[in-house]
C-alpha cells in the first residue's frame, strides 16, 4: 500500500472518529441541558402522582396511564408506588431505549430525583439489571410524597453529586 493510500485511509479513519464523538457531544449535551432536568422533573412529578393514584392496581407503568415517560432527549423513567405494612415504596425505572443505559446518565438523573424527593425520609436500594436498566427502590413513609421545586432540586443536584453506587442485581424470568 502506498504512503497516499495509507494517509487517506489515516484521514477516512479520523474523520470517522470525529464524527462519533461529534454525535456523542451532541446526544449528552442535550442529555444534561438544564432544561432537559427540567422537563425530566415535571414528567416525574407528574408520574409520580399518577403512581400513587393508582397504587394498589395491577397494572405496568406505562406512558398511556401517565406513569411512565420518554423525554426529549431519550430518557425512559416508569414509577410505581406501592404499600406493605405502613411503608410507602417508589419504584423509579431509569433507560436509554434503543442503547444501552450508561452508568453516568442513570447516576446523574437518579441523584437529581433523589434530591428532588429529599424531604422525605427514604431508604434507598439502587440496581441494575443484565439488560441495563436502573431502579431506584425508595422506602419510607412519607405520606404524600414531597417534591422540591425544579429550581431547587437542579441548584442541589449541581453543588451535591454524588455517584449512586447501583448494583447488579440477576433477574431470574422462571
Amino acid at each position: 500500500m502506498g504512503d497516499l493510500a495509507l494517509l487517506g485511509l489515516g484521514l477516512a479513519a479520523a474523520a470517522a472518529v470525529g464524527v462519533f464523538l461529534w454525535r456523542k457531544q451532541r446526544y449528552y449535551g442535550r442529555m444534561f441541558a438544564e432544561a432537559h432536568f427540567r422537563e425530566v422533573h415535571g414528567k416525574f412529578l407528574a408520574a409520580l402522582r399518577k403512581a400513587e393514584e393508582r397504587r394498589g392496581l395491577d397494572e405496568a407503568p406505562s406512558p398511556d396511564n401517565g406513569t411512565a415517560f420518554l423525554s426529549s432527549a431519550g430518557l425512559a423513567v416508569a414509577v410505581t408506588v406501592s404499600e406493605k405494612d405502613g411503608r410507602q415504596t417508589a419504584h423509579v425505572s431509569l433507560s436509554q431505549p434503543g442503547t444501552v443505559t450508561t452508568s453516568t446518565v442513570a447516576g446523574r438523573f437518579g441523584f437529581f430525583l433523589l434530591t428532588a424527593l429529599k424531604a422525605n425520609r427514604l431508604e434507598l436500594f439502587p440496581f441494575f439489571t443484565d439488560s441495563r436498566v436502573h431502579h431506584l427502590i425508595l422506602t419510607g413513609n412519607p405520606g404524600a410524597w414531597q417534591v422540591a421545586p425544579s429550581e431547587e432540586a437542579y441548584r442541589d443536584y449541581r453543588a451535591d453529586y454524588a455517584p449512586i453506587p447501583f448494583a447488579l442485581q440477576s433477574v431470574s424470568h422462571g
